[in-house]
């Protein structure tokens, strides 16, 4: 009797430590879903991504930093050098208590940064403030299509071709720092943008404008301007004869 009693209890004992450990396990797994893992960098590929404004849950986390942003041009069907393609780069956006904050020279954009969502409406916000931009920094690409630039505060940055020198065009867009990676959960202060390009479109020759009138045309106006001089001289003729014989 007595060993049944002692088995019962090992029994719950052991019933009450798996539950506990259970919730402990499910309480650590919230709290990485929940949370921001910050990583050395990520890689932002323009033509696929998402938006990469950290959401307004976890830019609460952001107070301050710096970051770096490289931008690195990929490689064109028909292989352009992609050296001397110059970017100016502004800052648009601060965060200020767990908000992007439009910068005062931006103001009068009607775009809020918070409320974007998806990567188009990102390439949208980028258009507009390139409207009225104020260029801060240039950076150009090196041989390999590569340009860096360090010790960028948080915040959010409009980079924008100024000279594709023999690249593609290539659309402006905005970088977070922190940027935000939404496959794994986690922030990079430290971003390699690979930005959105497309082919150069070559206009026709232009073409010289029709006149209206065909070789016919000027044919016929030869002739009657010709048969109008001589009509002229003939008349003139005919009347100086009449004078001589009046004499």
């Amino acid at each position: 009797m007595k060993l049944r009693k002692i088995n019962y209890i090992l029994s719950m004992a052991l019933l009450v430590s798996s539950i506990s450990a259970v919730n402990v396990y499910a309480d650590t797994i919230n709290n990485i879903n929940t949370r921001a893992i910050i990583t050395d960098s990520v890689v932002i590929d323009k033509e696929d991504s998402g938006s990469t404004l950290v959401p307004g849950d976890i830019l609460e986390e952001v107070k301050s930093g710096t970051g770096s942003i490289t931008i690195t041009l990929s490689d064109t069907e028909d292989n352009r050098d992609k050296s001397n393609v110059k970017f100016g780069l502004s800052k648009v956006a601060d965060v200020v208590n767990g908000e992007y904050k439009v910068v005062d020279q931006y103001e009068s954009i009607n775009v809020d940064l918070n409320n974007i969502k998806t990567a188009t409406d990102l390439e949208l916000a980028a258009n507009l403030f390139k409207k009225v931009v104020s260029t801060d920094n240039i950076l150009t690409t090196d041989k390999n299509g590569k340009c860096t630039i360090d010790d960028l505060d948080v915040g959010v940055y409009l980079l924008y071709a100024t000279d594709i020198s023999n690249y593609e065009n290539i659309t402006s867009f905005l970088v977070s720092i922190p940027s935000w990676n939404e496959a794994d959960k986690s922030m990079s202060y430290d971003i390699n943008v690979i930005p959105k390009h497309t082919k150069i479109i070559e206009k026709e020759k232009s073409k010289v404008p029709a006149t209206g009138y065909d070789n016919k045309a000027f044919l016929y106006l030869g002739v009657g301007t010709c048969l109008l001089v001589g009509s002229g001289i003939l008349f003139f003729g005919v009347g100086k004869k009449k004078k001589k014989c009046e004499k």
